[in-house]
């Protein structure tokens, strides 16, 4: 969804299949302006269905206040998720509640989608529009929010061990888009999506030899999913449970540069770097508070996170008694004369002959739960002891 991968010439590229000239035609003649379909009564009847098909993802939307109040700003999101991107749709079910419909929002599309029987028409009527600096251009002139995914396809469908990387391809347009405009820029940082699919490979070869990038198509990755294992996207496969995650981060002002900013490469390189940097940290410190997206969502899904199991600090949490009930239950084991030792334990030395050596597993546990033994001495530290159980790696224990 890039806005200066758009070319006059691509639909006039040499080489591919007829199948891709005459879809590429297709695809030229749908490229009308169309800049007025967003349709709010459709986005209404709309917010119940995303609420429902969202329930797998179970999104959370961070920073939403981070938004600017009203327009024109250019939101800028690392692509996830293939052609589900459920971090897309959480960040606009956010906005119709937040804002309402009446609100415009607008999103830079594919051109191949808007090819596409009833497809392209409901993407222009849920505010989407064909990728161009002149449509975002227009879009910004007239005081709206755009959103933009500099990284197109190649980012959308970047191998799963790429997950965790923001990927913007180098792509400066929207850098160059924001200095013409004097707008500010609003990372928008998606965490989960990309576990949600499984992709082995981009193929951006099979592109190249289809003839694709007549469509502005530069990719025909490979996903691994079911019900098929391994499938080109193009063909559905079900989407793994993921916890999705979307952050709103700081806004970056560069108006003070001018205008003229824009024709410097040495600026927009810097802007760039800037923009990538801060959508990268703000990535790392998602993976960092939700490693695993998948085991998240299915322990959510199971209920586990009513009893307090956690997935968050990147390993199991089991929840740990109340202190109150933990007090409660060594109060009742000293009230029974047995000093907190468990009922399985009962060998202390005044049940034990003389003759007999100090159980390791008694001394272990009393150690453990009180601090001291049974018979008034204060527990130190527990050593092995070849000495010990046949000889073979006893504990035993010293008096302070």
């Amino acid at each position: 969804m890039e806005p200066d991968t758009l070319s006059d010439s691509d639909s006039e590229a040499v080489g591919g299949w007829f199948l891709t000239d005459w879809l590429a035609g297709r695809v030229k003649h749908s490229l009308t302006p169309g800049l007025d379909l967003r349709d709010p009564a459709l986005l209404k009847r709309l917010q119940p269905v995303l609420d429902a098909l969202l329930t797998y993802f179970d999104p959370v939307v961070e920073g939403f206040e981070r938004l600017p109040a009203e327009g024109p700003y250019l939101v800028v999101g690392n692509h996830s998720g293939g052609v589900y991107m459920p971090d897309f749709w959480a960040f606009m079910q956010k906005w119709l509640r937040e804002r309402g419909t009446e609100s415009p929002i607008y999103s830079l599309g594919f051109d191949f989608t808007f090819s596409l029987p009833l497809i392209g028409d409901f993407a222009r009527r849920t505010g989407s529009v064909p990728a161009s600096h002149a449509n975002a251009g227009a879009l910004l002139d007239a005081g709206h929010p755009v959103i933009v995914y500099p990284g197109g396809d190649e980012d959308d469908y970047r191998p799963w061990s790429e997950r965790h990387r923001v990927d913007l391809h180098g792509r400066t347009g929207f850098i160059r888009l924001a200095l013409r405009h004097g707008v500010p820029v609003v990372p928008l940082v998606a965490h989960g999506s990309h576990d949600a699919i499984i992709v082995v490979t981009r193929g951006e070869g099979i592109a190249r030899c289809l003839g694709l990038e007549k469509l502005r198509i530069n990719v025909m990755p490979i996903v691994a999913g079911p019900p098929w294992g391994l499938a080109p996207a193009q063909v559905p496969t079900w989407p793994l449970p993921a916890k999705v995650t979307a952050r709103v981060c700081k806004p970056i002002e560069w108006s003070h540069l001018g205008p003229e900013a824009a024709e410097d490469p040495v600026v927009v390189q810097r802007c760039y770097e800037e923009v990538l940097g801060r959508m990268q940290a703000n990535l790392d410190e998602l993976v960092e508070e939700l490693p695993h997206p998948i085991l998240a969502r299915v322990s959510t899904a199971l209920g586990l996170d009513r009893i307090g199991v956690s997935w968050r600090t990147g390993a199991l949490v089991m929840p740990e008694p109340p202190a109150a009930a933990r007090g409660a239950v060594r109060e009742r084991r000293r009230s029974a004369g047995r000093a907190s030792v468990p009922r399985r334990c009962r060998t202390g030395p005044q049940n034990r002959p003389a003759t007999q050596p100090n159980c390791p597993v008694w001394s272990a546990v009393c150690a453990a739960e009180t601090g001291q033994f049974a018979g008034g001495a204060r527990f130190a530290r527990l050593r092995p002891d070849s000495s010990q159980v046949g000889g073979s790696g006893g504990l035993v224990t010293q008096r302070l």
